[in-house]
């Protein structure tokens, strides 16, 4: 997120840009371990049951000329369950990559590259800002301690980054649909919002993951999960010039599922979000 000057033109270098009700009957039972009602009496109703274990601390890259990611470079969760999620959302400004380029994949100690969730190509549209997000999982991990580390961003890049853990009911963990999208204006204070859905449907019950990423001229307005989603991360521009915000939801009912973010000032250029849904059966 930079003004377009010419020293931010001399840092960046030329080959990446300046910055209603309706009733329900319920048989009620007691439940197998008869100490609550419930009309599931072997457990939870099906395809709740999902939860957040850990989460790392945030790995941050501020945009200072000829810095990377502050140390250690990378995030760690412990004592990771073979039959959990792992999960890591970055967003950021890929001064590697460039404006429409492929954003690279986390790694672990302990297991190699992750798996793409959503890592959609960055953007190369009216704001030219090579900025957006990406989530990455593990949906079998190895059991024990896992370092992360997320893609190198360039000296000139900044960003953000995390993991974090879910368990869920049993069965197989799995990735049932995704989304990304970009809201983009040469114009600063053109961007007031940003909405990003799932390409194909989820069913009630399900994980869903959203992120979002702002930047603007000549700053990011601070974000953090949208409506509606318990909140994984929240970040300001105290600490970057870019702005990170990211949160879980269990969905409430079947089809396509959504995150949107609205907000009013007169900088922003950019809004990019992703979605993911996941599912244990």
């Amino acid at each position: 997120m930079w003004a377009a000057s010419a020293t931010q033109s001399s840092i960046r270098g030329d080959a990446v840009p300046s910055k209603s009700g309706v009733s329900r009957a319920w048989n009620i039972q007691p439940s197998s371990d008869g100490r609550r009602w419930s009309a599931y009496p072997a457990g939870d109703k099906p395809g709740s049951g999902y939860a957040k274990v850990q989460q790392s601390t945030t790995l941050v890259q501020p945009w200072t000329p000829d810095t990377t990611w502050q140390a250690p470079g990378n995030v760690t969760l412990s004592g990771v369950s073979a039959s959990n999620l792992v999960i890591t959302v970055g967003g950021w400004w890929d001064a590697t990559h460039g404006v429409g380029g492929t954003q690279s994949l986390p790694s672990s100690s302990n297991g190699g590259a992750l798996s793409a969730g959503v890592n959609p190509t960055l953007p190369n549209g009216a704001s030219t800002y090579p900025t957006h997000c990406q989530i990455a999982h593990f949906l079998s991990p190895n059991s024990g301690g896992h370092t992360i580390t997320p893609q190198s961003l360039g000296d000139s890049g900044d960003g953000y980054f995390f993991a974090t853990e879910f368990s869920g009911p049993n069965g197989t963990w799995s990735l049932v649909t995704s989304g990304a999208a970009v809201n983009e204006s040469a114009t600063a204070g053109a961007i007031d919002g940003v909405t990003v859905n799932t390409s194909g449907s989820a069913n009630a019950g399900d994980l869903v993951i959203a992120a979002v990423l702002t930047d603007g001229d000549p700053t990011a307005i601070g974000v953090g999960a949208a409506p509606g989603y318990t909140e994984l991360l929240a970040t300001s521009t105290t600490t970057n010039n870019i702005s990170l915000g990211a949160g879980w939801k269990i969905a409430s009912s079947s089809g396509v599922q959504s995150a949107a973010w609205t907000w009013a000032d007169n900088d922003q250029k950019m809004g990019a979000a992703v979605i993911a849904v996941y599912r244990r059966s």
